[in-house]
């Protein structure tokens, strides 16, 4: 009878409703307090109306059905535990007083945490309240969150994500009314638990221009960011020097689920790497702001190797070839979690990327197998048939494959690995094995960064290989194979159960896999290197600073602070500071290119006062120019033959001929690394000879134990052809065995491949920019030395000397070799790999003092 007539009265606004209660308690004669009939009376009405009687007393319900704490799954927040849970009342609420002073802000309740721990099994962890704090308007309470963190631990808890059951007492409605004061029922809910972050390992490419485009950092939920949000940038491998964190800004997406750092200069084909720490991140059901960093790895590479299908998956270039779907089937059994959806390959001048699309997120098992079998057909022989036993220290595909109408010049298998037992995936190890020599070590496979550790698998997965490390090239046409295989440990067995392409496959242990139905492929240079347009591209900033170096009646020299997306700068110049500004012409009256950080105008007039500017210049135009500097042509001529800026990377106009002397080098010495010499190259001033070895577009790379050398010839004081040892082979110094014929003022060698700071080159020889220690830095493309005449005897203008430089590298057992020397002529039938040489000073690069 009472529930009927609440039901018919569901219109009432609900205090009128509990008044009734009241009323009918009375009428019945039941015993207990107001408060005591409402809530023993709620769970009797239906569903709509216990919903709006939670509404009008106050009920607290969670903000969503997912929290998403601060950070990634692979970090551990119980040292970061910044972390709160919103919980919203629909009335403005307060906190009881506690009977218990043990029970902060009058809560009680717990935590419960579910999750997967690192042995693959579900554990529980009860944890209690720390407290919280309210909204300004008191209707969202934010629950002090942190106990959690203990358990969003990658050693303990390693997909950091779990189900959080709450149960929670002590709120009480206080909004004015005869409800205020009402204790609310206690809250029991349950809650999933993720991290806010994919990962922290973020990639930008710069195959194309960078304006209007942003560095992306995923969220996995919409998040926000404080006002005084803020991010610091810490330099990584070969960051630019030059490039700030002012020339970034941050922000977010629309949709608020990617954090943006947005360069305001071209970063166009660059490689680098930096990591960034962003305060101020915001996450959904959470006032606190937080803050993580994340490592980002900027590269000119075709695919961004995330994991995510980029669009140039989908552009004409690729090759693709689709695989039926509910066809994957091992040992008999349907395996429905481990479907393969289609093949993709993709290349351009330098790599070769494949990639696996799958029909829904996989689910391995620790010994699951994904292979890719690569065929290159132009050199097959006819049909041949190469059959692969299984061997323990390789896992293959299947206990034994045969392989038919082509060859296997490359066989990469990969092991992704999850943990046993239930739960998500997670990533527990993850290796690389390679069948082909050619191939090199494992650490030349990049793969998916997010793909494997994904907590919820991979529906996509990337892999780039260099196409020299397959033995490949521009213009090869390959066949390839993609293959998952299922480890059964019943028997120990691989049993083949998917294959793309091909309709079907081989159900067993041991499979047949023809290379007819490969996807074919022609390697080529793939849609990146279209040239961009030149409208897309950011110029220049301003050049840092901009001052006067010398000034005389016939020139004034100029040095600025370089820009690293410039390739050239302009100087201007006018006769007053608000004058009209002019660039400096060549003598086709072209605006004047100069490369580097310094410049000359020789056209000036003694007394004359000359205001100046200077501009970058790339593809995408000319930048803004510096502040004025002024300068009046006074005093003695300047010498302008070399005007050389030490502290730059790139090859200064001083260098070029006519009167300077170069030789170049065209040779490509074998093993890793970049040895190359591309150029050599001598001027001089009054004082000092000037010497620039040229690495051409790459910076020289090496071990620790590589060595540049530099030999100076002064004709001037030679007393004829003679021979000299000047440093037998040892174990202790790494330059080669070397038999001169000449006569030897210098001999400038680096001790190691990186010089730590402070350090200089053995015998007191250094590597030097204005006079200080050169420190050899491998990200630098040209290496400049400057040599006093007064070391190397002091020549007079018209002598000759004679310059010879040698790239050499030593092996840890003592052995010593020659990768590079120029110029070749005074080394003849030297191509790399010589553990002695036998130079001719005489064929060196000659240079008549100026």
């Amino acid at each position: 009878m009472l529930h009927e007539t609440l039901v018919k009265t569901n219109t009432v606004k609900r205090k009128t409703v509990c008044k009734r209660i009241i009323a009918a308690v009375a009428v019945f004669g039941i015993a207990g307090g107001f408060f005591a009939a409402c809530d023993m009376l709620q769970s009797g009405l239906s569903s709509e109306l216990a919903k709006k009687l939670g509404e009008e007393t106050g009920a607290v319900s969670t903000a969503g059905a997912m929290w998403y704490y601060p950070g990634a799954a692979d970090m551990d927040m119980s040292l970061s535990p910044k972390a709160e849970l919103a919980l919203k009342l629909s009335k403005k609420a307060a906190v009881q007083i506690p009977e218990d002073p043990s029970q902060p802000n009058g809560l009680s309740g717990a935590f419960n945490v579910t999750y997967t721990n690192s042995a693959g099994k579900q554990s529980t962890a009860q944890l209690p309240f720390k407290g919280g704090h309210f909204n300004d308007d008191y209707t969202i309470f934010y629950l002090d969150a942190s106990p959690i963190a203990d358990v969003l631990n990658p050693g303990l808890n390693p997909t950091g994500r779990g189900i959080l059951a709450l149960t929670i007492s002590g709120f009480v409605n206080n909004e004015d009314g005869d409800q205020k004061g009402r204790p609310l029922p206690p809250f029991t809910g349950t809650v999933d638990i993720a991290p806010l972050f994919p990962g922290r390992n973020i990639y930008f490419s710069t195959r194309y221009p960078v304006g209007g485009r942003s560095i992306e950092i995923p969220l996995n939920a919409p998040a926000d960011l404080s006002e005084t949000a803020d991010f610091v940038i810490t330099a990584g491998t070969n960051y630019p020097s030059g490039l700030y964190d002012a020339n970034f800004t941050l922000g977010l997406s629309p949709d608020k689920q990617a954090i943006l750092l947005t360069p305001g200069v071209e970063l166009y084909d660059m490689e680098f790497d930096f990591s960034v720490r962003i305060m101020g991140i915001i996450p959904p059901m959470s006032s606190l702001a937080a803050e993580c960093t994340f490592d980002v790895h900027v590269t000119n590479s075709l695919v961004i190797m995330d994991g995510v299908k980029d669009a140039v998956w989908d552009s004409p270039e690729a090759a693709y070839a689709a695989d039926p779907v509910g066809d994957a089937s091992s040992g008999g059994y349907i395996q429905p979690s481990n479907e393969i959806k289609g093949l993709y390959l993709l290349s351009d001048l330098n790599s070769l990327y494949v990639s696996f699309e799958f029909d829904s997120l996989t689910n391995f098992w620790e010994e699951d197998r994904l292979a890719l079998l690569i065929d290159k057909a132009g050199v097959d022989t006819g049909d041949t048939t190469d059959s692969i036993a299984n061997v323990t220290s390789i896992p293959r595909v299947s206990d034994t494959m045969t392989l038919e109408n082509g060859e296997s010049d490359v066989l990469f298998i990969h092991i992704p690995g999850r943990s046993r037992g239930k739960g998500n995936s997670v990533l527990r190890k993850r290796q690389v094995f390679v069948e082909n020599d050619t191939i090199g070590s494992p650490a030349k496979v990049v793969l998916s960064q997010y793909g494997w550790v994904n907590p919820n698998g991979p529906k996509f997965l990337e892999y780039r290989f260099a196409l020299a490390d397959l033995g490949l090239a521009k213009g090869d046409t390959i066949r390839a194979l993609g293959i998952l295989s299922n480890y059964w440990d019943s028997d120990g067995s691989l049993h083949c159960t998917d294959i793309v392409p091909g309709g079907t496959h081989p159900d067993s242990r041991n499979g047949v896999y023809d290379f007819d139905t490969g996807l074919a492929f022609i390697l080529g240079e793939g849609p990146a290197y279209t040239a961009p347009n030149p409208e897309d591209i950011i110029p220049p900033s301003a050049p840092t600073y901009l001052v006067v170096s010398e000034a005389g009646s016939n020139g004034v020299k100029l040095r600025w602070g370089t820009h690293f997306t410039a390739e050239s700068y302009r100087i201007y110049r006018s006769d007053a500071e608000d004058g009209s500004y002019a660039a400096l012409a060549d003598d086709e009256n072209r605006p004047q290119n100069f490369v580097g950080g310094s410049g000359a105008d020789w056209s000036v007039m003694a007394g004359e006062t000359y205001w100046y500017k200077v501009a970058g210049v790339n593809k995408g135009g000319e930048g803004s120019k510096t502040r004025a500097v002024s300068v009046t042509a006074t005093g003695s001529e300047i010498s302008k033959y070399s005007v050389i800026d030490m502290a730059g990377g790139a090859l200064d106009d001083g260098f070029k001929p006519p009167l300077a002397a170069s030789s170049t080098d065209s040779l490509t010495p074998g093993g890793t690394g970049n040895y190359d010499i591309k150029g050599l190259y001598v001027t001089n001033d009054a004082d000092n000879l000037y010497i620039a070895l040229d690495f051409g577009t790459a910076p020289p790379s090496g071990w620790d134990n590589c060595r540049i050398t530099v030999m100076i010839d002064n004709t001037a004081v030679s007393t004829g052809s003679s021979t000299i040892s000047i440093n037998p082979a040892s174990t202790t110094d790494f330059d080669p065995a070397a038999t001169i014929e000449g006569f030897i003022a210098k001999v400038l060698k680096t001790t190691s491949w990186t010089l730590p700071s402070g350090s200089s080159t053995n015998a007191g020889n250094a590597w030097t920019k204005d006079g200080s220690t050169y420190l050899w830095s491998p990200s630098v493309n040209v290496l400049k030395i400057k040599v006093p005449f007064t070391s190397i005897g002091s020549p007079t203008v018209g002598t000759e000397l004679r310059v010879f430089a040698a790239f050499s590298e030593g092996w840890d057992g003592g052995e010593i070799m020659v990768r590079d020397v120029i110029p070749v002529a005074a080394t003849p039938g030297v191509q790399g790999e010589a553990q002695t040489l036998t130079i001719n000073m005489d064929n060196a690069l000659s240079h008549t003092v100026f």
